[in-house]
């Protein structure tokens, strides 16, 4: 009697035991999701307060006299105004303006991060001005020109003829279909390959489009501040299989990461059982 009284004690213990290992592993995988969904909550709100600035900046420009402008003379005079709009909008990459026939006008900021992709840019130069007008064989002619902080040319102004068209940026055919306000997913900048996004504004008067690229520097430090665990890996991921932003990838570096082809184990199994087209897996295997 004593060992069957014995043996009983020590089930009921394994089993409380048991039932008490499988109540705190369920706490802790709600407390885990619960941070996840917080992240995801403070990432959104992370872009919509920077994207707030980026979409009032574009609504300004194109409603602004340099969206009434019809040459390259009349648009450099602006050029002091582009560059007071990027010093007072610390997020924004570059503004441009997109015309109808196909021109357009850019000035960006030259930081570190964009140096590494215009590398023939002087070491004195603070910003890049890009003029593209259309010429009748179907070929932009596009003039770039970096600048100071006064403004003034510190190199030869650099001239090319190459197909480039504003219009048909998807930004621009948004912000045409929507007349007026419109916003990208976020993406990688062709230019700089910094993650952000694009927000763009058809004036009334379809005269012009106006854009701004918008970096979005902080992304992987949320993600890094707000794991779970510390084997936890957390990415921010588009349609594409792009890793935007992660917890084991520098969002500066230029140089696109696939998810199948990210060095954290999880994420790259995550990439080959997420079929482009559907919605990723809850359990990866």
């Amino acid at each position: 009697m004593t060992v069957l009284i014995s043996v009983l004690v020590l089930a009921t213990a394994a089993a409380l035991g048991f039932f008490y290992y499988r109540a705190m592993q369920n706490q802790l995988t709600l407390a885990q999701h619960n941070l996840f969904r917080a992240t995801s909550t403070l990432i959104t709100g992370n872009i919509e307060q920077s994207g707030a600035g980026a979409a009032a900046t574009t609504n300004l420009l194109a409603h602004s006299a340099l969206a009434e402008t019809y040459s390259m003379e009349e648009r450099v005079l602006y050029t002091g105004q582009l560059v007071a709009v990027l010093r007072g909008n610390p997020a924004l990459q570059a503004v441009y303006m997109a015309y109808p026939n196909g021109d357009f006008f850019l000035l960006r900021r030259l930081d570190d991060v964009v140096r590494q992709a215009l590398p023939d840019a002087a070491p004195n130069a603070r910003w890049a001005r890009q003029l593209v007008q259309q010429q009748p064989d179907g070929v932009a002619e596009q003039r770039f020109s970096f600048l100071d902080d006064a403004l003034n040319s510190v190199q030869p102004e650099l001239v090319l003829r190459r197909v480039y068209d504003p219009r048909q940026r998807p930004w621009y055919q948004q912000a045409v279909a929507n007349h007026g306000a419109a916003a990208t997913e976020p993406y990688r900048f062709s230019t700089t390959g910094l993650i952000g996004l694009t927000y763009a504004h058809q004036n009334g008067d379809a005269s012009a489009v106006a854009g701004a690229d918008l970096r979005l520097l902080t992304l992987g430090t949320i993600l890094r501040h707000n794991l779970p665990s510390a084997t936890a890996q957390m990415a921010i991921v588009n349609a594409a299989h792009d890793i935007l932003a992660s917890t084991h990838t520098d969002e500066r570096d230029p140089r696109p990461v696939k998810l199948g082809e990210s060095a954290p184990s999880a994420l790259a199994t995550l990439g080959t059982q997420w079929h482009p087209g559907k919605p990723p897996p809850a359990v990866i295997e």
